[in-house]
């Protein structure tokens, strides 16, 4: 029996079509096909809990300060500098900071032991001898000058 061109054609893609569904179906198979590549995990971003130099900043006290390019980088946001402080609170209570600043972009987020996060306006409760992580960030103007001030609600 003679095969034509039409016909070699019909079978070549029976066959490929056979191949395929014995690769997709039959897990003995020795015949894979690629599939879509996969992107690799991404990194996630490291806790504010574990890098970074902080300084020490009491409840009570007023800051003054400047975020400026050799300031490290802000968690999870690299590309914007940061100021970075440590609050531990000598009661219980309400944590109230207030930021003030006369340029720039300033903001400001607070982490504490449990790793909640909150942003400014800040007034959160604070257990005695507990640590907070306190970052001034800088979106547009840097070296832009700012103040803080911390006040403890105790209850």
């Amino acid at each position: 029996m003679m095969t034509t061109p039409r016909r070699r054609a019909n079978a070549a893609v029976l066959l490929g079509l056979a191949l395929f569904a014995d690769a997709c179906t039959d897990p003995r198979s020795t015949t894979r096909f690629p599939t879509a590549p996969t992107a690799p995990p991404s990194t996630p971003p490291p806790s504010p809990r574990t890098t970074g130099t902080y300084e020490e900043l009491a409840i009570g006290d007023v800051y003054r300060g400047v975020v400026s390019a050799v300031d490290q980088p802000c968690p999870g946001w690299p590309e914007w500098p940061c100021k970075y402080l440590r609050i531990t609170s000598p009661d219980d209570g309400t944590l109230d900071i207030a930021l003030t600043y006369s340029k720039g972009n300033l903001d400001l987020s607070l982490v504490d032991d449990a790793g909640h996060q909150w942003w400014y306006p800040v007034s959160v409760p604070v257990t005695r001898g507990a640590s907070s992580l306190v970052f001034v960030w800088e979106y547009e103007f840097i070296g832009a000058e700012f103040e803080l001030r911390t006040s403890l609600k105790r209850d």
